[in-house]
């Protein structure tokens, strides 16, 4: 029930979004809350590198991203379960919300942005995986835990291009 790298490059929507793009963006975020938290040396370019987030280069095989993501989100979440959420950070410019500049905030305040963040971005990686293998995520959340289906969900399997029942 694997993609391969090729799939997970490509970008079968309008979007420019891919699912190795949304994993490399995902470790951009780990990146960006342990630079927060001073584990990490701040980004040289950091517009720059928020647009590259987007868009693995040729060496950024799934596997690399896959790896590097697991990495970060360990380091992340130990660095998160140490946090005092009152703390104030410096939340950087977001000019897609009209914020040109750092402002201060809770530490509670970025990581609820956080959740926000990884959970749209989950979505989206949903519809693009649907896009490529067809799966509907009841039928493969059945077929990954070997279920045998019921009257409204089946099994997905590889050669089927529609799941039945209800997503």
């Amino acid at each position: 029930l694997q993609l391969s790298d090729s799939q997970c490059r490509s970008r079968p929507l309008r979007s420019q979004l891919s699912l190795s793009g949304l994993i490399k963006h995902s470790c951009h975020i780990f990146t960006q809350t342990l630079r927060q938290l001073g584990q990490e040396p701040p980004a040289s370019d950091p517009v720059s590198e928020f647009y590259g987030s987007f868009t693995p280069d040729e060496a950024e095989s799934s596997q690399v991203l896959l790896g590097r993501f697991d990495t970060l989100s360990e380091r992340s979440l130990a660095a998160i379960g140490a946090m005092n959420p009152n703390a104030m950070v410096e939340s950087g410019p977001a000019p897609w919300d009209d914020v040109l500049e750092s402002v201060p905030v809770r530490t509670r305040f970025q990581l609820v942005h956080h959740v926000e963040e990884f959970a749209r971005h989950a979505g989206h990686a949903d519809i693009i995986r649907e896009e490529i293998d067809g799966a509907q995520a009841m039928g493969l959340k059945f077929a990954l835990e070997g279920r045998p289906g019921n009257d409204f969900v089946q099994p997905w399997h590889p050669e089927s291009t529609l799941d039945s029942g209800p997503g």
